[in-house]
């Protein structure tokens, strides 16, 4: 590794750090990380990973539907049971928190919207490879709900679903005062 250019030695260290972040991630993480590997440098993954890792431990510490779980044993399908107020109470987490450490954490505008931009690739990413059925739609819930479901009751649903993810995507700032 010593006759390689630094940046390729530090794209190889940052590989190695990234799976072992993965490692402590839900399993269905892995495919997200492989899905966008080819648009994105390793450091831009490693911020994400990281990013995920806050997510996972919000929702193990601070959601009472999923504080009993192990972090490895989140399936896809739970991010389907995620409300406003999940999402708004994520927002709030992310001002002021404690990590693995006990230490203090305090996030200014610019570190929130780079975790919420982080959750929003991932959403993103599940929606596009159709493993989850909603996601972050800037014009119409049409979008988001496949075209063969035309219940009413699930296209409510699925509206609901687009405006959590308009609330938490494109507004957040306005939910978020500094």
């Amino acid at each position: 590794m010593a006759n390689l250019p630094y940046y390729e030695q530090k794209d190889i260290e940052n590989i190695q750090k990234l799976r072992t972040m993965l490692k402590e991630l839900p399993p269905f993480c892995t495919e997200y990380f492989r899905g966008i590997e080819p648009r994105t440098s390793t450091r831009t993954r490693i911020a994400y990973a990281y990013d995920l890792s806050v997510f996972f431990d919000f929702l193990k510490k601070e959601n009472p539907v999923f504080s009993k779980m192990d972090r490895m044993d989140f399936r896809l399908e739970h991010l389907d049971q995620l409300t406003v107020t999940d999402l708004e109470e994520y927002m709030e987490y992310l001002k002021y928190r404690f990590n693995e450490n006990n230490k203090e954490v305090i996030n200014k505008e610019r570190g929130i919207m780079r975790k919420i931009s982080s959750l929003k690739s991932f959403y993103n990413y599940f929606f596009r490879v159709e493993k989850i059925v909603f996601a972050y739609d800037s014009d119409s819930c049409l979008h988001s709900c496949p075209p063969q479901r035309s219940n009413t009751k699930i296209t409510v649903s699925c509206c609901l679903k687009t405006t959590i993810h308009k609330i938490f995507f494109k507004t957040c700032a306005g939910l978020i005062s500094f």
